[in-house]
């Protein structure tokens, strides 16, 4: 027999998904394998609990399904063999009713037949033809009667046993307990999903932090960056400043010795003058 719906198969770390056989009679089922794969990673001890509690739960349940089907089917077979006794019961019945008959039919024959010498003989066979035609009429509807409750018996078993062919309860057995056993296969599923999605927020949740935090270390360094950027604009406004001065404080130094030339020249020439003046 054929599931008509898919069972997933799931690997959840070092659980491999594997497909679910029927209990009972349910495991003759061919089960198909779903076009989907759960990865989940390692599965946390509870979660592999309630897992493996939903499967043996619905085990349970399917096999319980089947148990009873199969019960249900006993009793009907059971049943119909009882019928089948009783019919054959009747069967012996009718054939003693058709022997009976057969032998009142006999002796009907030979009164008949009986040539009386007396009023009283002709008296007694007459009494004797009306007595054995009695029999035969009851007879016969006694065996008509068997006849009628024979055929109802095999009539209703006949009518047992297409009504067992077309419905076929322990096939539907079967499909009730396959689908239990893929509804709790889905749930499962449905469980290791989310369990992977929980995992995965976490995870995100986690890099969400650390990138938070890188960033925040990035701003502090980029403050420190900045901060270090002024002190060296500051140094360098001051290193110009400095050099500004030296520059400044050079000029004076060049003026004042211009200065000191121009009044040696000057006391030179004012010496000249003088000699020649003959002072």
């Amino acid at each position: 027999m054929k599931i008509q719906h898919k069972i997933q198969s799931v690997f959840a770390g070092d659980m491999t998904g594997r497909a679910q056989q029927m209990s009972g009679h349910a495991q003759g089922g061919r089960q198909k394998k779903k076009s989907l794969t759960l990865f989940a990673g390692g599965l946390k001890d509870s979660l592999s609990d309630r897992i493996e509690q939903k499967r043996q739960s619905a085990r349970k349940k399917a096999s319980k399904l089947i148990k009873e089907q199969f019960s249900s089917d006993q009793e009907i077979t059971e049943n119909m063999e009882t019928r089948r006794k009783d019919a054959k019961s009747l069967a012996g019945e009718k054939k003693m009713l058709q022997d009976f008959r057969k032998e009142a039919e006999k002796t009907l024959e030979l009164a008949e037949k009986w040539e009386t010498a007396t009023p009283e003989e002709e008296a007694e066979k007459q009494t004797m033809i009306l007595e054995q035609e009695k029999l035969i009429q009851d007879y016969t509807i006694q065996e008509q009667k068997k006849k009628g409750e024979i055929g109802e018996i095999y009539s209703s078993v006949n009518d047992t046993k297409r009504e067992l062919l077309k419905r076929d309860p322990m096939v539907k057995a079967q499909k009730n307990a396959e689908a239990v056993m893929e509804s709790a296969e889905d749930q499962i599923t449905a469980m290791l999903w989310e369990d992977a999605k929980d995992a995965i927020d976490e995870n995100l949740n986690e890099k969400f932090e650390e990138a938070e935090e890188a960033a925040e270390k990035k701003e502090e360094q980029e403050e420190k960056l900045e901060g270090v950027k002024e002190d060296k604009k500051e140094a360098e406004a001051l290193t110009e400043k400095i050099q500004e001065g030296a520059k400044e404080q050079q000029d004076i130094q060049n003026a004042l010795k211009k200065i000191m030339q121009d009044s040696e020249l000057l006391e030179e020439e004012m010496k000249g003058l003088m000699v020649d003046s003959g002072v």
